[in-house]
């Protein structure tokens, strides 16, 4: 979770494109998905090392229904974009964000069934470049 502190700031949330270029050929991931990451990653609480947005407030940003966020969340968890657990009957779920996948060649052998059309492995050299120049940007 270290690299989300970096990327976080004050009312602006950087967004891993890989979300959209890898992740989004996933049956059934879509961009509801990618927005709930993206809301997940806005709530992350760097002291506790995780978020904890009741599910009606997620319910409110996704404009869905709660049981929908639940729906979203599990696929978010099956691919691996963030674990959460709840500590008590009742009470919030804490919501664990991990980076995604961003070497072409894991995220193809992690996701078989995922829609490889156009993907072109030079997308990870152009991500190295594209984090070398934000990196020295900051």
């Amino acid at each position: 979770m270290k690299d989300i502190k970096k990327t976080k700031n004050k009312n602006f949330t950087m967004v891993p494109n890989e979300l959209y270029q890898l992740y989004t050929r996933i049956p059934g991931f879509n961009g509801n998905h990618v927005l709930m990451y993206i809301v997940l990653r806005s709530y992350h609480n760097d002291k506790y090392g995780y978020a904890f947005p009741d599910q009606s407030e997620l319910s409110r940003r996704l404009n869905c229904h709660e049981t929908t966020v639940g729906r979203i969340a599990n696929k978010l968890k099956e691919v691996g974009l963030i674990d959460y657990r709840r500590e008590s009957v009742g009470g919030n779920y804490r919501y664990y964000v991990k980076d995604p996948i961003k070497d072409v060649s894991t995220f193809i052998s992690t996701f078989p069934n995922a829609d490889t059309t156009g993907i072109d492995v030079e997308l990870d050299a152009a991500a190295d470049d594209n984090d070398d120049e934000l990196l020295n940007w900051f």
